[in-house]
């Protein structure tokens, strides 16, 4: 059981032990409470689908109750985080160093009997005779 002291406004929890079963292993986040009666009211996620999320809002007593911990999600860092090339820095400077590969244009490519994907005239059709 989690202390009482542990349930604030805006805390995580996870419902367990209730006599409306349909409510077991539900999350949902504190928004107000404890009420006269000692219990928490809940905005509890009850379908969540990833295209549809269902919210109900329900009350809880703390026994039913257990205080979870979120995954944060990671921000994406600012645009003024993001590192900066120094702009005395040549862009060939990034270019990979090494041999420099051929590319033919597509109109040569089929003007010699294939597309990329045929294998070209020497292997005399598709990718799929290539192993023939």
């Amino acid at each position: 059981m989690s202390e009482q002291s542990d349930f604030t406004i805006g805390s995580t929890v996870k419902l367990f032990g209730l006599s409306s079963a349909q409510y077991n292993g539900l999350t949902g986040t504190i928004l107000s409470g404890p009420n006269d009666k000692g219990r928490y009211e809940v905005d509890l996620v009850v379908v969540n689908d990833h295209a549809l999320e269902e919210h109900k809002f329900v009350s809880f007593k703390p026994d039913n109750m257990r205080v979870i911990a979120v995954e944060v999600k990671e921000e994406p860092e600012s645009p003024s985080k993001i590192p900066r090339c120094d702009p005395g820095i040549s862009p060939d400077t990034f270019l990979p160093s090494g041999p420099v590969l051929e590319v033919k244009p597509k109109a040569k490519a089929k003007a010699e009997g294939g597309s990329y994907r045929s294998g070209g005239a020497d292997t005399g059709g598709s990718y799929r005779n290539a192993a023939k």
